[in-house]
């Protein structure tokens, strides 16, 4: 995972879909979500301020067994503003490691922390097909409204890196960075329609 990355909220309600895209994506830094992870964070029960802080200490200390700390934030609407607020500095500073927020909606989380976070919405992935699309430098044939073009952007970006570990190739290689290349468009505000086109018409080389 590239560093903007490093900052992620997902979209969901169902823990055990989540737990299985979380050992997925645990698994591509070498880490494991299990209890007996040393350098694995998690909240489900306490969202108060102190707690919060807890983890800017548990960051601040350096990996027991890997390269990374991991901190997951489970239930994530829970959060007051305060107890947001203090997590948005921990975000701001996150370095090489890494905060997975999951909740059931994301406009219970303040802009700001939303602006920092890469969306995954596995509420929408559920929707859509789960397979890779054939761009072949043409436009999709069929319409998608602006609020669709992240989510299936970032579906096809989980895809490809999943292909990528199955069966390595330049090609995927390349077509992984054409998607993080359109995600940080939306990010910096092209409109998404304009930044899905370049998705469907920019060669894999």
């Amino acid at each position: 995972m590239k560093n903007e990355f490093h900052s992620i909220l997902i979209i969901n309600n169902q823990q055990s879909q989540t737990d299985n895209w979380l050992k997925d994506k645990f698994g591509q830094i070498n880490q494991q979500l299990s209890p007996n992870n040393p350098d694995l964070f998690i909240i489900q029960d306490d969202y108060s301020i102190n707690k919060i802080r807890e983890i800017k200490t548990f960051l601040s200390k350096k990996p027991f067994q890997h390269q990374s700390k991991i901190v997951v934030i489970y239930s994530a609407q829970n959060l007051k503003t305060e107890s947001q607020n203090a997590l948005l500095k921990t975000i701001e500073e996150i370095g090489d490691n890494y905060i997975f927020l999951i909740c059931n909606n994301k406009n219970t989380l303040l802009d700001t922390i939303l602006s920092r976070c890469t969306l995954v919405n596995l509420k929408q992935t559920q929707q859509n097909s789960g397979k890779i699309i054939s761009t072949n430098g043409q436009l999709s044939s069929k319409t998608y409204q602006k609020d669709e073009v992240q989510p299936l952007l970032e579906e096809q970006l989980y895809l490809y890196q999943q292909l990528l570990i199955k069966n390595p190739s330049l090609e995927i290689s390349q077509k992984i960075k054409i998607i993080i290349k359109t995600l940080d468009m939306i990010k910096h505000n092209v409109d998404p329609l304009l930044a899905l086109d370049y998705f469907f018409l920019t060669p894999n080389s």
